[in-house]
């Protein structure tokens, strides 16, 4: 009886496909998108402290330091001459005919940097900082570090889970075990 089993190069745990590489886990965390209030953020590169992206981690139990999630954020609260306020103008509607085009909110950028915690029957995930860049200083009034790691922490922690349980249920699907018995 010859048995073959093959798993994809970032999963390389034996015990029920449970370890993976930080960076492969890493990198279907991102592109995440929220809505917190009055700004729509993107999130869609993540890196690691201390170069542990390469370590291997039991998806089952474990503890990252020092992850970054960077991104955009729009937010159309903030008009162009820095004022923020949700009423329409006219000139909001007195823009050129641009076929196939539609006006884009500026863009700034967002940093976030976090803590994250999974264990048996637990995931937690702590937000240690988050820094909005190239942005009015209008915008980061409106938009608080306290308040926005406080809206943004509960999601981030239901998405942190649901995502280790994919890489879980992907690590175990993409394992395949033959067993062949041949008669010579």
């Amino acid at each position: 009886m010859g048995q073959l089993a093959y798993q994809c190069s970032g999963c390389v745990g034996e015990d029920g496909n449970t370890e993976c590489v930080a960076q492969v886990l890493g990198n279907r965390l991102v592109p995440w998108r929220i809505d917190v209030g009055p700004a729509r953020m993107t999130f869609d590169r993540v890196e690691f402290s201390d170069g542990c992206s390469q370590d291997v981690v039991n998806l089952t139990d474990f503890r990252f330091r020092g992850v970054t999630f960077t991104g955009d954020l729009i937010s159309d609260f903030v008009h162009e001459e820095g004022n923020h306020s949700c009423a329409v103008r006219a000139n909001d509607f007195c823009a050129p005919f641009k076929r196939g085009r539609k006006a884009q909110a500026p863009k700034y950028g967002i940093r976030m940097c976090m803590n994250t915690k999974h264990g048996p029957g637990e995931s937690k995930v702590d937000v240690v900082d988050i820094d909005l860049f190239r942005c009015p200083p209008e915008l980061k009034r409106l938009l608080p570090e306290d308040r926005l790691m406080d809206a943004i922490r509960p999601q981030l922690t239901d998405h942190f889970r649901k995502t280790i349980d994919e890489q879980i249920a992907t690590q175990s699907f993409q394992t395949v075990t033959i067993d062949e018995d041949v008669d010579r």
